[in-house]
């Protein structure tokens, strides 16, 4: 029996889709498309997109939505029953949340848990943005199982496959999203804000390099003296070539790896697509897309308020 997802992730200048075959143990991307939300409306560019996928409304679907469109904090609190922390959380938070806290809608990962303390991850979004979208989303069919944030299923495909301890940074053409990863445990998120693309760029973006230097830096998650970690790129083939050495040099000469979620193994694309298939776009959804055995670490903000309904 056939096992159908429509996959969509949204960034604030672009919107991609794949459309996967997930009924074996190889993923099976039978679809993909991008459209760009700078030359279209978000309802134009979704209906592009559903056309081109062959999506039929109604169908199974997942969405994320880029790190850019959240807030992110580290919060350590006394124990560790998820009932528990999403009462404490709101008021936890409150006092570092530039806006009312009552306009967020929130939802938080475990990034560890000790006898003493557990160390969440908290990610805000803001209500409007998640009604709004919602709203576009069901207006042509798709209403997702569930909400999550890119880039996320990279870094844990990553820290299941390849190391336990690294940094990813997701690069996309004018915004970025960094994630630590720690002895298998998502420990941070951050948006990065880079300078939009220029094409034919020969040289690496300052602010960006250095954005991603004083993140790893300040965060304290990694012994940066003995580079007791690595360094994982992906999204932006032009910026990735031009950050590499200098990233590598002023991080101490730390080891970059490019990382492609296509070229992994039991990933297959039916052959109407394979030209038209993007790595840079299109990798971090198929990283979400693909079918997952173990236990989910990801977030949901699917839930609540914002519950699927028929």
């Amino acid at each position: 029996m056939a096992d159908s997802m429509f996959c969509l992730d949204i960034h604030k200048n672009t919107i991609t889709a794949l459309m996967v075959d997930r009924s074996s143990r190889v993923t099976i991307v039978t679809g993909c498309a991008a459209a760009s939300t700078v030359e279209h409306s978000f309802q134009e560019a979704l209906e592009q997109i559903k056309e081109q996928v062959g999506f039929t409304a109604g169908g199974p679907s997942q969405v994320t939505f880029g790190a850019e469109f959240f807030s992110f904090r580290n919060v350590s609190l006394p124990f560790s029953d998820r009932k528990k922390i999403e009462q404490t959380l709101p008021f936890e938070l409150v006092e570092h949340s530039p806006v009312d806290i009552n306009t967020l809608f929130i939802d938080f990962i475990m990034a560890k848990t000790e006898s003493a303390a557990t160390e969440i991850i908290a990610a805000m979004i803001s209500r409007e943005f998640l009604t709004t979208h919602l709203s576009f989303l069901n207006a042509v069919g798709v209403n997702p199982d569930r909400i999550g944030i890119s880039g996320l299923s990279t870094a844990t495909k990553i820290s299941e496959e390849l190391a336990d301890t690294f940094v990813l940074v997701d690069i996309g053409t004018d915004w970025a999203s960094l994630f630590i990863v720690k002895n298998g445990q998502v420990a941070l998120i951050r948006p990065l804000v880079v300078q939009p693309e220029s094409a034919g760029r020969s040289v690496a973006d300052d602010a960006f390099v250095q954005n991603v230097v004083q993140t790893v830096l300040a965060s304290q998650l990694l012994d940066t003296s003995n580079l007791n970690y690595k360094l994982y790129l992906t999204g932006s083939e032009s910026r990735i070539k031009t950050a590499s050495p200098v990233l590598s040099s002023r991080l101490g000469g730390v080891e970059i790896d490019q990382y492609r979620q296509s070229s992994q193994p039991f990933i297959k694309f039916d052959p109407k697509i394979e030209r038209t298939y993007q790595p840079e776009l299109m990798d971090r959804i198929l990283a979400h897309a693909i079918k997952n055995g173990k236990k989910d670490r990801g977030f949901n903000f699917r839930k609540g308020d914002f519950g699927k309904r028929k």
